[in-house]
């Protein structure tokens, strides 16, 4: 309580006057607490320096632990961008208690900080809170395991669950502050057991069960997920079929020259079926690229400035730009790839066939490219086409 407001007690007795004292000490003290290598008793040279922000400090002891930020620059991101190589972005709110990893960077970070804060570290009486973090780490796991379908309602739904936990959480910890006798208040847990919070769970758990069992029994009933496998794992991409135009076909047609071609005997322009299909190969349309000049690329009806592409989305200046700008799904659009199987082209993954984040084809049509006329078509096609350098 003294933490929480020590201006109302400083004067009360001269303990609490030295108390004051210890204030600007909370930020290094609980610092060194979550800097600690988990397992271990030691701090990694790189984490030194870490200190704990004095505003996160006080909200801790207010009790306002919604507000606190436990995953973010003042937070287990800031910790452990200290010993990354490259920086990692901070996670957007509305997904921030759904993420797996994020949950994971945020327990060890969270349990540290509340033992060091004077928490008990475990309770039979409710949801301590790393407790209460690792339980929704496990619901986000057994989300995962479900189809896309049911995926795409069940993580909002998770999301807002656990916020209005950790509000619920504020409440608990404000009346502890609260208690008429302070010296009687234990710090224990945070959110009581079979409360809203594991009711909301427990219901979506049940309603999910039918359309498991359904999955199982009839596959193809309802729409199938795409191949997936754990965390961190790349699967290639599958073969996709696309349709292909025939040019001239010699047919006679469903009798006497009908049908399919336009004469019995003679030569006439068709498509196949749409139950005809080939997978295109890889770089086998490259020949639809054309490239005005080093920066420039036309592709369909549309002039791409791709210096200015590269330049918006820190690209390099030899990134796979025909893939980048396709409209084509799956492997269809690496048909466009004019070095397939050179290093970065060779898959979906590879590093100049990667789309970068934020990236937004209708942006780039609006701002960043032109769309032609046929008179401005015919000058690219007009003995001005080239292959792009490199």
């Amino acid at each position: 309580r003294f933490f929480a407001n020590p201006g109302i007690l400083a004067t009360k007795h001269a303990v609490f006057a030295s108390l004051t004292l210890c204030l600007c000490e909370l930020p290094a003290y609980l610092g060194r607490a979550q800097a600690v290598e988990p397992g271990t008793d030691e701090i990694p040279e790189l984490r030194e320096n870490w200190l704990f922000d004095a505003a996160q400090c006080d909200l801790l002891f207010q009790g306002r632990i919604s507000k606190i930020a436990w995953f973010g620059p003042l937070g287990s991101l800031g910790l452990m961008n200290l010993e990354a190589a490259e920086p990692f972005a901070e996670c957007p709110a509305d997904q921030l208690y759904v993420v797996e990893a994020v949950l994971e960077q945020i327990i060890p970070f969270v349990k540290a900080t509340m033992i060091a804060a004077g928490w008990a570290a475990e309770s039979k009486g409710g949801f301590t809170l790393v407790a209460l973090f690792e339980k929704q780490l496990a619901h986000v796991k057994w989300i995962r395991k479900q189809g896309e379908l049911e995926i795409g309602a069940l993580l909002p739904h998770a999301q807002q669950n656990f916020v209005e936990a950790l509000l619920a959480c504020d409440a608990t910890h404000a009346r502890m502050l609260a208690h008429p006798e302070p010296a009687e208040a234990k710090l224990g847990w945070h959110l009581a057991f079979d409360g809203p919070y594991d009711r909301a769970i427990k219901e979506k758990k049940t309603g999910v069960t039918p359309f498991i069992n359904i999955r199982r029994a009839f596959p193809g009933l309802l729409p199938p997920s795409a191949p997936r496998s754990v965390a961190g794992v790349v699967l290639p991409e599958p073969v996709v079929a696309a349709k292909v135009k025939v040019g001239k076909g010699k047919g006679k047609g469903g009798g006497g020259g009908g049908g399919g071609g336009k004469g019995g005997k003679g030569e006439g322009k068709g498509e196949d079926d749409d139950d005809d299909k080939v997978a295109l190969k890889p770089g086998s349309l490259k020949g639809v690229v054309s490239w005005p000049d080093p920066t420039h690329m036309r592709l369909g009806h549309t002039l791409y400035d791709t210096a200015a592409i590269a330049s918006h989305y820190s690209l390099d200046a030899d990134h796979c730009f025909p893939v980048l700008l396709s409209m084509k799904q799956g492997n269809d659009k690496h048909a466009l790839c004019a070095h397939w199987g050179k290093p970065g082209h060779t898959s979906g993954t590879s590093e100049k066939h990667a789309r970068p984040k934020n990236f937004d084809l209708r942006y780039v049509d609006k701002h960043l490219a032109t769309r032609m006329d046929k008179t401005e078509q015919d000058d690219t096609k007009g003995g001005k086409k080239r292959k792009k350098p490199g």
